[in-house]
């Protein structure tokens, strides 16, 4: 999730390479670090190794932000920085309350995790700008769909569903993911209106509207999680692509 939004930046930013390739080693460490302490908060106990990886992981993530702070004057990096913290403490006290995972939960994760793309595209420019801002709202859109559409897929009314059954029936079923989709598409469209985003930024959330469509007119009773995970990986890289290209071109 913080991963396609960050390489999209950076692909859209270009320059030299070592502020960005810091800035990623830096995001990796931290992102490597929420999982543990999301363990840790939940009350599993995590092993000796596993204390001297998360202390490195914090170690390594704050020492590199620091290098970009300090060396290189990326002094935004301080605020943005206390925003992910907040966003990260937000998601650990959901954690202790196991409501991580709940659609509250997610979406404090996705408001997190999706600051890469602008943090990124600022380490690289040394300016956050209209841009970056564009990137952090096509991307917040992006990855709230996930949680609908996941969500439908795993509900066993959908799973129970007549593939027969009328198309307005369907869309009953499909309400969530198909009227957040077209709230994104509309969004990201008013965001091209007002010349923040450019228009072919729309191109990126195609691939996750006609999932959206297809799976809600076409519904499957067989549902593989495996399957369904590489898909989104393989959507969440179409989306950086696309994005890359709509600010490139």
């Amino acid at each position: 999730m913080w991963l396609a939004p960050a390489l999209a930046a950076v692909a859209i930013a270009g320059g030299g390479w070592l502020h960005w390739a810091i800035f990623l080693a830096a995001a990796l460490a931290l992102f490597l670090a929420r999982n543990p302490m999301a363990l840790r908060v939940r009350g599993v106990p995590l092993g000796s190794a596993q204390t001297v990886w998360l202390a490195a992981y914090l170690a390594v993530g704050l020492a590199l932000g620091a290098v970009l702070v300090f060396a290189y004057d990326r002094w935004l990096l301080v605020p943005l920085g206390l925003v992910a913290t907040f966003w990260l403490g937000v998601h650990l006290l959901l954690a202790m309350a196991r409501r991580d995972r709940s659609v509250a939960g997610q979406w404090v994760g996705v408001a997190g995790l999706t600051l890469a793309g602008p943090a990124a595209y600022y380490v690289a420019t040394g300016d956050l700008g209209s841009t970056g801002l564009a990137l952090w709202a096509l991307s917040f859109l992006y990855f709230g769909y996930p949680i609908y559409y996941v969500k439908f897929k795993v509900d066993p009314a959908t799973r129970k569903a007549d593939p027969d059954e009328s198309g307005w029936q369907k869309l009953r079923l499909g309400r969530q993911p198909i009227l957040y989709q077209a709230f994104s598409v509309a969004l990201a469209a008013l965001l091209a209106a007002f010349g923040v985003a450019p228009w072919a930024a729309l191109a990126a959330l195609a691939p996750a509207t006609v999932q959206v469509v297809v799976g809600v007119l076409r519904p499957s009773p067989r549902l593989s999680m495996k399957r369904l995970g590489f898909t989104q990986v393989g959507h969440s890289l179409a989306f950086g692509v696309l994005l890359a290209l709509a600010f490139r071109l």
